[in-house]
């Protein structure tokens, strides 16, 4: 392992049946190997911030921690475009529930996390949907009630803001990692659509430090996402 590989920590949970995941990309600060231990640190940072304002419908499940930039990885313009040969994945400990018990929101509606950097472009922009919102998180005018934005910003982000560019972790810094400048693959035109290599792949570009974090005033929907978009 080397200083600037990158691993993308994907989280799952479910709610009322649904499977929901967020991922999110971290560099490595150290020529350091990664253990499994560091990651479920990490992710139970992630669980922490977030379950704090989810209701108890939903529960954490397992994650897992693909590395996406280094030596273990490799990269063609042909399919599957890139090979992992490195990952970490466990179960979460602690409380695996929502702390909140009080009547969920649609299974659509969702917090949406922001994460800015200090490049331009939105391949260089990140976003989480947070799915398991309560109802009173909604205000009457369908926008996030101004005490659930706080309350995200203290819960969430202020514990993810040790790994922003310039913070106090020393082991990992979190960013937007950006698979479409990665693998550089995009849908063809024609049917059935596939992705199809674009010209050379840039991993080494893909990753940027994220700044700062803002949580939106409007509701997020969840949406399924196509891979390497």
């Amino acid at each position: 392992m080397a200083t600037d590989d990158v691993y993308v920590l994907s989280l799952r949970a479910l709610l009322n049946g649904k499977q929901v995941v967020n991922s999110f990309a971290f560099r490595l600060l150290t020529a350091v190997t990664p253990t499994s231990s560091s990651f479920q640190g990490l992710a139970n940072v992630l669980k922490n911030g977030a379950r704090t304002n989810q209701v108890d419908d939903l529960v954490y499940q397992d994650w897992r921690a693909l590395q996406v930039r280094g030596a273990g990885t490799t990269y063609s313009t042909t399919p599957p475009f890139r090979t992992a040969t490195v990952s970490y994945a466990g179960a979460f400990t602690g409380t695996l529930t929502g702390a909140l018990t009080l009547t969920p929101a649609s299974n659509m509606d969702s917090i949406v996390v922001a994460y800015n950097t200090a490049l331009a472009g939105r391949r260089h922009k990140g976003r989480s949907f947070f799915a398991g919102i309560a109802e009173t998180a909604i205000s009457d005018a369908s926008l996030i009630a101004s005490t659930a934005v706080t309350a995200w910003v203290t819960d969430f982000v202020t514990p993810l803001s040790a790994y922003f560019a310039g913070g106090t972790d020393l082991t990992y810094r979190f960013g937007v990692w950006s698979d479409r400048t990665a693998m550089n693959v995009a849908l063809s035109n024609t049917w059935p659509r596939v992705l199809t290599s674009q010209g050379t792949p840039d991993p080494a570009n893909a990753f940027a430090d994220v700044e700062s974090a803002d949580v939106r005033q409007y509701v997020g929907a969840q949406r399924d996402r196509r891979p390497g978009i």
